[in-house]
Parts: structure tokens; sequence; C-alpha cells
């Protein structure tokens, strides 16, 4: 449980500061503390070619990318996500462990959706897409180009911006509820698996 734990710890800072060597540090330890204790069994997972490809991606942007001290925090949490995501598949490798792990990521699911709702509801009004962010978007070429001085005059946020809060708000409340019937059908498959075996 350390080893996991380490892990978890470890993607979560790297997360937060991209820059610091320790969550890396964490992770590595995390893993090979799981892997000798045992804990953690490295093995092969139908994921393991996109996972692949995703971690070469990752490369790629860094090589390609003319910001590579931005883009690097991005391929920074791209790769720690890709090791958890395997540390937690390596480790929940028992039907205890596993029925641990889908409540954990239920649990967590909850907490990420009340913390969403309350972000909805506080910036909601701020982010109403108005004419002026309209008129913003069909001039967006101006302000990729670099001439933002001839950009119509905006609120706290651009017309950019609230479109990207508008479309999380929309794919988090997709997410949601897929995950909720999910759930509840993963929920009703064990039981009716349990009700023949009886």
């Amino acid at each position: 449980m350390i080893g996991i734990a380490l892990v978890g710890l470890g993607v979560v800072w790297q997360n937060m500061f991209p820059a610091s060597p320790w969550g890396w540090a964490a992770i590595g330890a995390g893993l090979i503390f799981g892997m000798v204790t045992r804990q953690i069994r490295p093995s092969r997972t139908p994921l393991d070619r996109p996972a692949l490809l995703l971690a070469l991606m990752g490369g790629v942007s860094l090589w390609a990318t003319a910001f590579p001290e931005i883009t690097w925090a991005q391929v920074a949490r791209l790769w720690s996500g890709l090791i958890g995501a395997y540390a937690v598949s390596w480790w929940a490798n028992s039907r205890a462990r596993l029925t641990w792990t889908a409540w954990g990521l239920i649990a967590a699911g909850v907490v990420m959706a009340l913390f969403f709702i309350a972000t909805v509801l506080r910036f909601w009004r701020l982010n109403l897409i108005e004419q002026r962010d309209i008129e913003w978007l069909k001039n967006v070429d101006k302000m990729v180009g670099g001439d933002d001085h001839n950009m119509p005059e905006q609120g706290k946020y651009n017309g950019g911006q609230k479109l990207v809060f508008w479309l999380m708000t929309v794919s988090l409340a997709v997410l949601l509820i897929t995950g909720v019937l999910a759930a509840f059908v993963a929920r009703r498959a064990v039981a009716g698996r349990r009700s023949r075996h009886v």
C-alpha cells in the first residue's frame, strides 16, 4: 500500500508543480518499493500500445513546440498520469484490491463533480456569452496573429475563455452522467453473476 500511495502522491505533486523533481522521485520510489514488496506486479494490459503512443507523442510535442518551457508542464502531467494509471492497474490485481480501486475512483469522481458544480455555480454569470464575445471570436485570427490591440473590448473573460468554460461544463456533465450509468450497470452485472452462482 505504501508503494501505490507514493506513486499517487508523486502524480499529484507532479501535476501541481511540474518543474519540481520531487514528484518524479516519489513516483520512482513508489514503483520500486511496490515491486520489491510485490504490491505492484507489472503485467501486460490492453492499454500498452496506446499508452506507448501517448508517451512517444509527449516527446514529439517537446521536440516540435515553439515553447518547450510551457509544453514541458503538460507533457510531465501526461507522463505522470500514465505512470499513475499503470501503477493502479498493476496494484489492483486481486478482486479485493479491484473493489477498493473501483470505490476509490467512484469517490474521486464524486468529489471532482462536487468541486466542479461549485465552480460552475460560482462563475456561470461571468461566462454568459454576449455580443462582444461573438465579435471577439470572429476576430480571433487577429489575436493569434499577434494583433491584440484591435480586438473588441472584453470583460473579465474573453470569448475564447467563455467558450472553453461552457465546453468543459458540458463535457464534465456528460462524464458525470455516463460515470453514474456505468457504475449502476456494473453493479447490476455483478449482482446478476452472483445470483446465477447461488
